[in-house]
């Protein structure tokens, strides 16, 4: 879109389900890595120099160091009794705020006996370890040998990863033979992971790195960044159903004065959209203030709805806003977040925003899944929920409206930023 000529004031509009509940307001980790490591009789055999079971132990240390803030970790094993019972399997660290000491203690008091290979029922009891925990979820199977209790692990790995679990599975196989890799792959592929052998220490070192590096160290590039700092929009924006008296940019913000219409019915004025490339996985946040009103009688559909939005059309949608809580909340700011799908919502989400006056929002686009957050009060990333899609092709933006008979108030956008994660 050429630059706009006049000063502009625009409208972002982000509306959910009108009577969305309010969920608990929990700080959770942006990411959440459970490790399963198999400690059967068979993690005994060399591995080089040393054992499998040895070569783990040594590369944990480098694997828990540096990890970010926002990154939650847990430890479970399996086999690591003298026996062949199939149940043998232990949350060894719950998935919590990362204790180094703790896991690596664990994995060093690991020896491996002639136990069992319940790969399977592991990934169904490592789902059952992340169930509790927002964000993204992650795990990693690191195993020497075959499912050996009659399990299916991909089917498990295929399950988790589908919608109600969001869990993504990586794998990294020691000196396994080929009847072993086609298992353990298959596990990888069908749990939306990525499949590392290792054939020795080293490899398993660098297949261990691959994988911190995927799931956790991914280094934002910054694709697209408007500050409001001039007097016209970017170029890069491209403005749906345009109200030019409706939004302006001065003192380094960009004003909207809200306009009544939902996104659903193709009403809603200036949802500005980024038009430029985008990479496949990325995340885009904003940080605004919203003036949003209570109500003597208060009626959730009539409500202000500010945030950011990932749009195709108005048949198909992914809103992040925030609008006012009813009177059980106390009238509080509520995070609320959802996919609009032909004529409903397939997914909702939402979150007490505990009356922050500054909002800050992302939305992160990791393959086909997308979850929301906000910065809470003590600065941490909030997670509200995940939502999939498996033909996006969505145009990352911002949005703001109000309900018909809703108070009609403003919003002031500081800035808005796209940021790579490949």
């Amino acid at each position: 879109m050429a630059q706009h000529k006049v000063k502009i004031k625009i409208l972002t509009a982000i509306g959910l389900l009108a009577g969305l509940l309010v969920s608990g307001n929990v700080l959770a980790a942006e990411k959440n890595i459970l490790f399963i490591l198999d400690a059967s009789g068979s993690m005994a055999q060399k591995f080089g120099d040393q054992t499998r079971i040895e070569a783990a132990k040594g590369v944990f240390g480098s694997l828990l160091s540096d990890l970010p803030d926002g990154v939650d970790v847990g430890l479970e094993v399996y086999g690591h009794h003298g026996s062949r019972d199939c149940s043998v399997i232990e949350v060894m660290n719950p998935v919590g705020a990362l204790d180094a000491a703790s896991i690596k203690a664990n994995v060093q008091s690991l020896t491996p006996r002639h136990g069992a290979t319940p790969m399977a029922a592991a990934l169904e009891r490592g789902a059952e370890a992340l169930k509790v925990s927002a964000g993204e979820k992650v795990i990693v199977l690191i195993s020497d040998g075959r499912e050996t209790c009659g399990g299916d692990p991909a089917a498990v790995a295929r399950k988790l990863y589908g919608k109600g679990f969001d869990i993504t599975t990586h794998v990294v196989s020691l000196g396994v033979n080929d009847k072993e890799k086609a298992q353990l792959s298959a596990i990888a592929t069908a749990g939306g992971g990525e499949y590392y052998a290792a054939n020795n220490a080293d490899e398993l070192k660098q297949g261990l790195a691959e994988i911190k590096k995927r799931v956790v160290v991914k280094k934002a590039k910054v694709i697209f960044q408007d500050e409001f700092d001039g007097e016209f929009l970017s170029d890069k924006w491209n403005v749906i159903n345009p109200d030019g008296d409706n939004m302006v940019i001065e003192d380094g913000h960009l004003t909207v004065l809200l306009q009544p219409g939902w996104p659903s019915e193709g009403k809603t004025h200036n949802i500005l959209l980024y038009s430029g490339d985008l990479p496949k996985s990325y995340e885009i946040s904003a940080k605004f203030k919203p003036k949003v009103t209570t109500f003597p009688n208060f009626r959730p559909w009539e409500t202000q709805r500010i945030g950011l939005i990932l749009y195709k059309s108005k048949k198909d949608f992914i809103e992040l806003n925030t609008s006012t809580g009813g009177v059980s909340t106390g009238h509080a700011l509520i995070a609320s977040y959802g996919k609009y799908k032909d004529k409903g919502w397939t997914s909702t989400f939402s979150s007490n925003l505990q009356k922050i006056a500054t909002q800050e929002f992302k939305l992160q686009k990791a393959g086909r899944k997308y979850t929301a957050f906000f910065k809470g009060t003590k600065g941490k990333w909030v997670s509200i929920g995940t939502v999939s899609s498996l033909k996006g092709k969505y145009r990352p933006g911002i949005v703001a409206y109000r309900a018909p008979n809703a108070a009609e108030t403003t919003v002031e956008y500081d800035w808005f930023k796209i940021t790579s994660t490949e």
